[in-house]
């Protein structure tokens, strides 16, 4: 796997062997990001527009290697997450 941006490449496959792991799944900084944001504490968040967001979807947006998004949805087998290039 090469890095955006980066001067430097990686195996998932030979990590994964490395580190003895049975697993090992890589993701976009961002979605680390969104996966986090249930367990931040109320006054950590910022709703965008007005209005009161309670169970919809939730984005996240920042520097990266361009304009960084993530989206956090809520479904009925739980949250999932679209990572995404905002700009």
């Amino acid at each position: 796997m090469k890095l955006t941006n980066g001067g430097w490449s990686f195996s998932v496959a030979g990590t994964k062997n490395a580190l003895g792991l049975s697993r090992l799944v890589v993701v976009n900084d961002f979605v680390g990001v969104a996966l986090g944001v249930p367990y931040l504490a109320e006054g950590d968040r910022r709703t965008v527009g007005g209005g009161v967001a309670k169970g919809g979807p939730i984005a996240v947006v920042g520097a990266g290697t361009g304009l960084e998004v993530a989206s956090l949805i809520p479904t009925a087998a739980g949250a999932g997450v679209v990572p995404g290039e905002g700009g």
